[in-house]
């Protein structure tokens, strides 16, 4: 069951998702469809595909990530896939350099319209598997509530699901998501999102920068940050309040294609 907390927690997240109550306008302009998560103001519909990396290395280590992606938007849906694959090798003065992180992420989300609103219903799902790590896996699944605000310039979210990481916790969760989107010039723009997920013993929290240029029509180059915060709880009586805490942070460029 939820917590006392996690569901005053969510009461009030609905409260303050929903208190503007008026009908928003989405943006019109084209360069809005960059890396904006509103929906397309066309009966028409748009395609969008992702692919990038990243390396970095140093005396006893190197690690590297390749990172792709799709997206479907129409007047009424957006579907998302995003996947990630970062692998890093690593030495000590004992052992040989080594494999110690293989990491499998792919997150999907579906969002519908609601009328002629601007709320919208959510369905996400999350899978994240290494096993080279303490948790091995971990999933989750939650849907929910979203609005957009401010002609689609910012959007919030609640969701309710369930989350099973192997060897920590399988329990009920709560995820919020926070966006927002800045067009700097008419081929720059900046995004962000900020994504917490809380359930009885695990605690994620991640924040994703990007930075988007646009080359030709249907072409865009980003610059991409992502920093993430896991912390983990074992309760177990063999192993008594087991803590993990884990912080990454991870950069690369990748190539974004229109159609």
């Amino acid at each position: 069951m939820i917590n006392p907390s996690l569901r005053r927690l969510s009461a009030l997240s609905f409260f303050l998702l929903y208190f503007f109550s008026s009908t928003q306008s989405f943006s019109k302009e084209n360069f809005a469809d960059l890396h904006q998560d509103n929906f397309y103001n066309s009966d028409k519909t748009r395609q969008f595909f992702t692919i990038g990396g990243g390396y970095s290395s140093d005396y006893n280590s190197k690690e590297y990530e390749i990172q792709s992606g799709y997206n479907y938007r129409s007047k009424k849906y957006i579907h998302e896939l995003d996947f990630l694959h970062q692998v890093e090798n690593a030495s000590t003065t004992t052992k040989a350099e080594r494999k110690v992180e293989e990491l499998y992420d792919f997150e999907a989300s579906s969002r519908m319209m609601i009328g002629h609103s601007a709320n919208y219903m959510n369905l996400y799902n999350r899978m994240q598997y290494d096993q080279f790590s303490d948790y091995y896996y971990d999933v989750a699944s939650a849907a929910g509530l979203g609005r957009f605000f401010f002609n689609g310039n910012l959007e919030s979210s609640i969701n309710l699901g369930y989350d099973n990481v192997k060897n920590f916790d399988s329990s009920p969760i709560l995820i919020g998501v926070l966006a927002s989107h800045f067009k700097i010039t008419n081929n720059i723009q900046f995004s962000t999102r900020g994504l917490l997920q809380k359930a009885e013993l695990t605690y994620d929290e991640e924040i994703k920068n990007v930075l988007s240029f646009k080359l030709q029509e249907n072409l865009f180059f980003e610059l991409t940050h992502t920093y993430a915060k896991d912390r983990y709880v074992d309760s177990s009586k063999t192993r008594g309040d087991y803590r993990v805490n884990r912080v990454s942070r991870d950069a690369y460029a990748r190539f974004k294609y229109n159609f």
